[in-house]
């Protein structure tokens, strides 16, 4: 079964989520003054622990990681969020998200 979850983000720093696998981001946001991410979920899925990675504007972005969003926290301060990407995820966008025989 698929439900949305709502998530509380951390900034400019290094952090993990326990999240069930194969989840999609929806959104991320400001909400009640914290930084959010809405992500669908599939509750059969087995969970497992998300390594993600907030940056300011003019940072390098980071290898092994994808753009999942920015926040506008305030009009001149923005957050970049990234998440792991695994191999296997890297290996099929790398090809196409095909594999050819």
């Amino acid at each position: 079964m698929k439900k949305i979850f709502k998530y509380e983000l951390f900034s400019c720093t290094n952090f993990s989520l326990e999240m069930p696998k194969n989840f999609k981001v929806l959104k991320l946001d400001m909400q009640y003054g914290n930084k959010t991410m809405w992500a669908e979920v599939d509750l059969d899925s087995p969970v497992e622990q998300v390594y993600f990675k907030c940056l300011c504007t003019g940072d390098e972005a980071p290898l092994g990681y994808e753009h999942i969003g920015t926040i506008m926290v305030q009009e001149d301060y923005l957050l970049h969020y990234y998440k792991e990407v695994s191999i296997g995820e890297k290996l099929i966008k790398s090809m196409g998200g095909m594999f050819s025989c």
